[in-house]
């Protein structure tokens, strides 16, 4: 939406505004461009004295002139009584915002419940910069956000008139934007974290617009306030409705099964090993309790062990860390969730002519041969111990390492 009078264009951003009842009312944003289309003609905002938007606008007040360039925004509405306006500035001064494609120093004079006249809402921009200058079809746009409108659908009016701006005459230009009614929607339903450990906390955060009766459930929450869950089901289903059956969303929120994403020997001292877990209610290394996260020196013992459980299940690795001198990594991992159990082998040897890896949890099964790879298989015989192998010839010698 355009207008010019011959020496500059303004241009409105937006179709509509949305109006709205109760405590959610839509959040508009009014955008507005200045361009100059002229290529005879800068237009040049200027500021001499560097005033401010307050004193611009205490000065128009008083009747004075503005003695800087200035942008006058008017908006005005059919209703007579002032009630019906003041909601819709009722949060311009927190943020109101302007934003200039070219750069100066820009001001903005939040609008203002005193600033009510004649049915309408006033205030200003300014630009502080001594002088800014439009060449041709350079342009400043400036963005208002946070408009409310609780007033009924309809035709607002919207006035932008530029004053005091040196190579063009002041001007005044109106444009008519509907207001509609806005539908009630979610704007957000998310939870943070989306995985926690079964009986940790996450929280649900929702925002809605055009209902104020919208709840969470379970648990009858309110719509708006940050929600806290607790998770200890497999997976939560949560629901937010509202408006008569005219706001529906939902979400699921998983309890996490426990994960050891790094269990290794430390690459920076080989005495050591170090380790990271996740969602663990309880931590062993080597059958002793153990932080979710740590290092640890490396014992007697060719292999270590650790293993991490919550109420979903268990997880357990054990890695090869001695006798290392042709095998770069070894481990055998173990993943228990109720009655089904599965096992993953990987393994890296280097300097060896062949290697044959197998793994038995009743028997002994050849796997993939190969210097490096990995298997992942069912474990058929529940309660007894797992074991892996690697058989291989390096220099001529046959050797074996078994975790």
């Amino acid at each position: 939406m355009n207008t010019s009078d011959g020496g500059i264009l303004i241009s409105v951003l937006q179709d509509e505004i949305l109006t709205g009842t109760g405590a959610n009312v839509p959040r508009n944003r009014l955008g507005f461009s200045v361009v100059n289309p002229r290529r005879d003609a800068p237009a040049s905002f200027r500021n001499a004295d560097g005033v401010d938007a307050a004193t611009v606008k205490k000065r128009i007040l008083q009747g004075e002139a503005a003695g800087a360039s200035t942008i006058c925004i008017y908006i005005h509405y059919a209703e007579r009584d002032h009630e019906a306006v003041r909601p819709l500035v009722r949060d311009m001064s927190a943020a109101a915002a302007i934003t200039a494609s070219l750069g100066g120093d820009w001001e903005f004079s939040p609008f203002a419940d005193y600033m009510l006249m004649d049915n309408t809402a006033w205030s200003f921009i300014v630009c502080r910069s001594e002088r800014f200058t439009l060449g041709h079809l350079d342009s400043v746009s400036f963005v208002l956000r946070n408009l409310e409108s609780r007033t009924s659908p309809g035709l607002a009016q919207v006035r932008v008139e530029l004053m005091e701006i040196d190579g063009i005459p002041d001007s005044s230009h109106i444009f008519s934007l509907p207001r509609k009614p806005s539908v009630p929607s979610v704007l957000q339903f998310l939870p943070s974290p989306g995985t926690v450990r079964p009986g940790g906390a996450a929280i649900l955060s929702s925002s809605v617009t055009c209902v104020d009766d919208a709840v969470i459930q379970p648990g009858g929450r309110a719509a708006g306030d940050p929600a806290e869950v607790i998770v200890t089901e497999r997976q939560t289903r949560y629901e937010l409705s509202g408006g008569g059956g005219a706001l529906h969303a939902e979400l699921y929120v998983y309890a996490a099964p426990p994960e050891i994403p790094l269990f290794a020997v430390n690459p920076d001292d080989p005495r050591f090993v170090v380790w990271a877990t996740s969602c663990g209610e309880s931590v062993m290394l080597d059958g002793k309790k153990a932080a979710s996260a740590g290092t640890a020196p490396i014992g007697s013992d060719r292999a270590m062990t650790i293993r991490c459980s919550n109420a979903l299940g268990t997880v357990e690795k054990t890695i090869l860390v001695a006798d290392r001198d042709h095998v770069r990594s070894f481990s055998r991992t173990l993943r228990q969730r109720g009655n089904s159990a599965t096992v993953r082998v990987e393994w890296s040897v280097s300097g060896a002519e062949t290697v044959e890896p197998f793994f038995a949890d009743d028997s002994w099964r050849a796997l993939p041969p190969g210097a490096e790879g990995s298997w992942e298989g069912i474990v058929t015989c529940k309660g007894t111990h797992n074991r892996a192998r690697l058989d291989f010839i390096a220099g001529g010698t046959s050797l074996r390492v078994v975790l």
